[in-house]
């Protein structure tokens, strides 16, 4: 089984993509990776830690308005998997151990989509939840 998996993340207070999509091109990241012990597995696997990383210290040190915790709860819940599942990849590179390399791709992709449907949770109420006047004086 040969799997793509993709993740858009977001700054939006900054209002920049921190990855993106072009076209068809996903500029970063995109984890190809099939759970196979190559270069490319093990690059692809690598390349996604830092944008999680990221994603994941935006989250918690950003002010989440109330209107939206609860489903960013659960989207941020879903980051934080499937960072853990880049490292328990990457320790299997280390280890040696191609069983931890596939599961933790196969964790990836699980919380991979479900991204789809909780970014829409997080829009869903914010459409519903929040209120569109701006914040501040």
């Amino acid at each position: 089984m040969h799997q793509s998996l993709h993740l858009l993340i977001v700054d939006r207070d900054r209002r920049t993509a921190l990855a993106a999509n072009y076209g068809s091109r996903w500029l970063l990241p995109m984890l190809t990776c099939n759970g196979t012990m190559s270069n490319s597995c093990f690059d692809a696997i690598n390349a996604a830690d830092p944008p999680l990383k990221k994603v994941l210290a935006v989250i918690d040190h950003g002010t989440i308005p109330l209107c939206i915790a609860a489903p960013m709860k659960v989207l941020r819940s879903d980051f934080a998997n499937m960072e853990a599942a880049v490292q328990l990849a990457l320790k299997g590179y280390r280890d040696n151990q191609r069983g931890e390399v596939a599961t933790g791709v196969s964790q990836f992709q699980k919380n991979n989509q479900a991204l789809g449907p909780d970014v829409g949770a997080v829009v869903k109420a914010q459409n519903a939840l929040c209120s569109p006047d701006p914040e501040g004086p």
